[in-house]
């Protein structure tokens, strides 16, 4: 498990999304890939909006708490 903060954006909107990961085997090479984020507001702003065009790994972390802890 690699916890890890993320950043999604859609730059033509100037919206924005800090979210983190740590799920039990989670690692950032999945952001956008397999993992979409759990976020119901990121899933409606996709439905409307399309894909993000900034998909960007923030940090990585050693332990679940350290990355709640940055993200908070």
């Amino acid at each position: 498990m690699k916890p890890y903060t993320y950043l999604l954006g859609w730059s033509s909107n100037n919206k924005f999304y800090y979210g983190v990961r740590y799920a039990k085997a989670c690692d950032p090479a999945d952001l956008w890939e397999t993992y979409f984020t759990s976020s119901k507001h990121v899933k409606a702003f996709v439905a409307c909006h399309g894909h993000p065009d900034i998909i960007q790994v923030r940090k990585v972390f050693d332990t679940r708490d350290q990355a709640i802890a940055w993200e908070h």
